[in-house]
């Protein structure tokens, strides 16, 4: 069976291609029930050991590119089209987007989702670019898109990233948005657009500003150099100035032998860290750490930063209207 395998091409490949190598369906059948192969899709198949190895983004590239091959000439949205500008993933995408079949007015018809595959409307010109040699919605559409149909957990990361990137200006962002004007999960997506900032790092970042905004607290500025007798201490994620508090979330990936590339060993990495605390804490700063665990459910990172002297700014019933807008319709 092995032998066979090493007929197949590379990447994800197609039932047909496997058969134009020799390859027949039996022997697809047999490799999957094995675990030498992985079928992600209806004909699509993916060496296990490829697949194993793929992050979620990898892997939903592996599948939008076989779903191309699959489709006469799709245009990829949402998720799919986030992959293809390499934008950040925030949860799992558990279906490849494409954009519906044109109409006679030369809109695209939705037609909803059936074997992982949903089909998206869109109106006459939506602009539509190239990635890769495939077709997808252009940069600023697609954030608009996936913002006016996510949460502002899934949508603010992206837009954070497109705009750290240059993929996309903010106003180029309010400029799509205004195509969609009153269409359904639009105020969600103007939402997403203002809290955009390209200062923020990371996703876990962005999560973390999401949750502040839908918890009402003072916003903080970010990536703020903090010294003392002209000597830089320290770059910090958030600053809260008027309660002199710092804030920085701490990713699991810091921690990871392969974490970052500067070649330090893990206890370098944490005795560094603890000196910079000390560092910060000269100066007379409180320091707040979080992680993912704290900014998954509403209130735990605001009790601890309220804890430390940031100021509320709204009302318990005024949040509850935040994340309600936050929350996808």
């Amino acid at each position: 069976m092995d032998d066979q395998l090493d007929l197949l091409p590379p990447g994800a490949f197609l039932a047909r291609d496997a058969a134009r190598a020799g390859v027949d369906d039996g022997a697809l059948r047999r490799a999957v029930r094995a675990g030498l192969l992985v079928r992600p899709r209806t004909g699509v198949y993916v060496r296990a050991d490829q697949w194993g190895g793929a992050g979620p983004e990898a892997r939903h590239l592996l599948v939008v590119q076989a779903v191309a091959r699959q489709l006469d000439h799709p245009v990829f949205s949402h998720e799919s089209a986030a992959v293809l500008w390499g934008l950040p993933p925030v949860g799992t995408a558990d279906a490849v987007h494409v954009l519906g079949p044109v109409t006679s007015t030369g809109a695209h018809r939705g037609t909803g989702t059936r074997a992982g595959l949903v089909r998206h409307a869109a109106r006459a010109g939506v602009p539509i670019t190239s990635r890769s040699g495939l077709r997808v919605t252009a940069a600023a559409e697609t954030l608009v898109s996936l913002a006016r149909a996510r949460d502002l957990v899934r949508a603010v990361p992206v837009v954070d990233h497109a705009l750290r990137a240059g993929l996309a200006t903010r106003e180029d962002l309010w400029a799509a948005l205004a195509d969609h004007a009153g269409g359904p999960g639009a105020r969600r997506a103007a939402l997403a657009v203002s809290l955009g900032d390209g200062a923020s790092e990371s996703v876990g970042e962005s999560v973390s500003r999401v949750r502040i905004h839908l918890d009402g607290l003072e916003p903080p500025a970010l990536q703020v150099r903090l010294a003392h007798r002209g000597d830089v201490v320290a770059r910090v994620d958030f600053w809260w100035e008027a309660a002199r508090v710092v804030g920085e979330f701490d990713g699991r990936k810091k921690y990871r032998v392969d974490g970052v590339p500067d070649g330090r060993a893990v206890e370098d990495r944490v005795w560094a860290e603890k000196q910079r605390e000390d560092r910060l804490r000269d100066l007379g700063v409180r320091v707040v750490r979080w992680t993912w665990s704290d900014v998954r459910a509403p209130g735990v990172l605001a009790r601890r930063l309220v804890a430390a002297g940031i100021r509320p700014t709204l009302s318990g019933a005024a949040c509850a209207d935040r994340r309600r807008v936050g929350r996808k319709a």
